[in-house]
């Protein structure tokens, strides 16, 4: 019953492939009923609005639903995830996301996303590689991201799906372009909130929930971006974005897999400018978030090598610790956990010599 094609953009000969001949057949198998399912998907989002369509779609995606959730069938989930017919009914599916209502979506989230983890013995997912492998990859994340800020309704479902394939090795790389992760930026920063956390929550998995060894290529991009991203934070005129990047960059810059990343960051004289200003902020937040910029200057002043940026700090100790007095990490709740203490950064403060 499986039909072959190049391409997920391929049309499916359902006249050839003998599965209309399985409609109206009793104790169908779950192969069978998983071509129903492929079949009738096509029908319905060829004609959404007809009735019928949408019943037999209601019925097949039931059973498929099931057979995912199986914790008895582990054979026949594997065999539904190497499926190409399914693979191409998921891809289908995310570039005509609107037309399903939001119980459907959500069912065909969680099957895909049951579907996604499964590996091969390579540890890969077919239904993922197989996404990525395609041309037009790039455009059905663009459009889901589209599709996001036109109906606020589609919003947690796409963000559940971006996720996928942010933290998932097949396909992750997708995002590490820089049209689209400057779209991604502008959407942390809109002002409909619903909109920016679900965004910063993608950002936050690309970063810090990807494969461990695929964070350096990550942090590599973060890298040859990195003038843009503190452009587009001294621009923005939202606060909050402001400090979810800023302390982003704080946790990505303090994780040693990021090495490159930080000591680049503490031998930009700019940066360094930037930070301090930001210390005098009138909002006691993106106070605290340059302070914890600034302590990777100060705890890691061996490691700078700029003399401008030496001389910097040590020219303005007096004004720096004034700043610092301003700064009370005590009322945020994750000082213990970022392990940074005003004192003793004041201390290594007022011991820095310029060593030139």
């Amino acid at each position: 019953m499986e039909v072959t094609f190049e391409s997920l953009d391929d049309p499916i000969d359902w006249e050839g492939s003998g599965i209309k001949k399985l409609r109206g057949r009793k104790n169908k198998t779950p192969r069978e009923n998983a071509a129903c399912f492929c079949l009738n998907l096509f029908n319905f989002i060829d004609n959404p609005t007809h009735r019928k369509n949408c019943k037999q779609l209601e019925k097949y995606l039931s059973r498929v639903h099931a057979m995912v959730m199986s914790e008895t069938d582990e054979q026949t989930k594997y065999e539904l995830a190497r499926n190409k017919n399914m693979i191409l009914s998921f891809f289908k599916i995310l570039k005509n996301f609107q037309v399903f209502d939001f119980e459907t979506r959500k069912k065909l989230i969680i099957i895909f996303k049951e579907l996604a983890k499964l590996k091969d013995c390579d540890r890969k997912s077919d239904m993922l590689s197989m996404f990525a492998q395609q041309s037009n990859f790039g455009e059905l994340i663009s459009g889901l991201i589209e599709a996001s800020q036109s109906n606020e309704l589609v919003l947690g479902c796409v963000g559940q799906v971006l996720k996928v394939f942010a933290k998932s090795k097949e396909t992750f790389q997708v995002f590490l372009d820089f049209s689209l992760f400057r779209d991604i930026f502008k959407l942390c920063a809109n002002h409909n909130l619903q909109i920016a956390s679900e965004y910063l929550e993608l950002l936050e998995t690309l970063v810090f929930k990807t494969d461990h060894k695929l964070r350096r290529k990550v942090s590599d991009f973060f890298y040859s971006v990195y003038n843009y991203i503190f452009l587009w934070v001294g621009q923005s005129d939202c606060l909050l974005f402001r400090r979810n990047i800023l302390n982003l960059l704080y946790r990505l810059m303090s994780d040693p897999v990021n090495d490159k990343f930080m000591i680049y960051f503490i031998n930009h004289k700019d940066r360094l400018k930037q930070t301090m200003v930001g210390l005098t902020n009138d909002n006691e937040s993106i106070r605290f978030e340059n302070y914890l910029l600034l302590s990777l200057f100060l705890t890691h002043f061996e490691g700078v090598i700029n003399n401008d940026v030496r001389m910097l700090i040590v020219n303005n100790k007096t004004n720096l610790l004034m700043a610092l007095s301003n700064v009370h990490p005590e009322n945020f709740d994750n000082q213990c956990e970022l392990g940074v203490c005003r004192e003793e950064l004041e201390t290594v403060l007022r011991n820095i010599s310029a060593g030139i």
